[in-house]
């Protein structure tokens, strides 16, 4: 919502709407079927794809930038990075996570930007200045999270000021994206063909199976926005 309400302040004549696709716990092979159907189908002008903290392949991460680029070559896609564990410590060192490197070969391939979220926050805890993981308040001091992972709401504008700080940057450029695709990176296990499919489309089944609503189930309501059966 920070984000939405920060890029609306750039352009305040444009009527914008943004759409929250994540699913907690999941990592870019899901995505990269859940694409079509849960993103692409708005026809989004921007999409943000995160999964530095559950990752996935990078094949399957092309897979989601190819899919989008497919759909329409002008759509932006920016990748941003938050942060989880002690991740914190290799920003600190100046060095970058393995998944956020590998990441990375796929923005660079794709001339894509990205979004270190965690890099700021990793500073201000090798300075002393923030408390990466407290239940509690500490005087003088920021505290990213409860947990480790998730933000505070402190820790969540740290996240929100990164982006903007990004935009602001971003803004100082006019490259329009390109409209050539190039070829695959990662040819031997690509994923730009990922999509999501019912049971009865994809399978037989022998008798005993039923369709489950997942908004009736109190076990599986969580993933009802994404997956009306199961």
């Amino acid at each position: 919502n920070q984000t939405l309400a920060f890029i609306q302040t750039l352009n305040t004549t444009a009527k914008l709407k943004g759409i929250n696709a994540g699913v907690s716990g999941t990592g870019t092979e899901l995505g990269s079927c859940r694409v079509k159907e849960q993103i692409l189908q708005y026809n989004p002008d921007l999409v943000f794809v995160e999964f530095a903290v559950n990752g996935g392949s990078n094949e399957a991460m092309e897979g989601i930038v190819r899919q989008i680029k497919k759909h329409n070559p002008q759509t932006n896609i920016c990748f941003i990075y938050t942060i989880a564990g002690e991740q914190y410590k290799q920003y600190a060192k100046g060095e970058v996570p393995a998944k956020i490197q590998g990441f990375e070969k796929v923005a660079t391939y794709y001339n894509l930007p990205s979004i270190h979220m965690g890099l700021y926050p990793s500073l201000l805890e090798s300075q002393g200045k923030l408390i990466w993981k407290s239940n509690v308040d500490v005087d003088g001091k920021i505290v990213f999270s409860k947990d480790g992972t998730h933000p505070a709401t402190a820790g969540g504008n740290l996240y929100a000021q990164a982006i903007a700080r990004a935009f602001t940057s971003f803004k100082t450029k006019t490259e329009i994206p390109t409209q050539e695709i190039p070829k695959l990176l990662y040819a031997n296990n690509n994923w730009e063909d990922g999509n999501m499919f019912t049971p009865e489309q994809v399978g037989t089944f022998s008798k005993g199976w039923q369709y489950i609503k997942p908004i009736e189930n109190a076990n599986l309501k969580a993933f009802a926005p994404w997956f009306t059966t199961i």
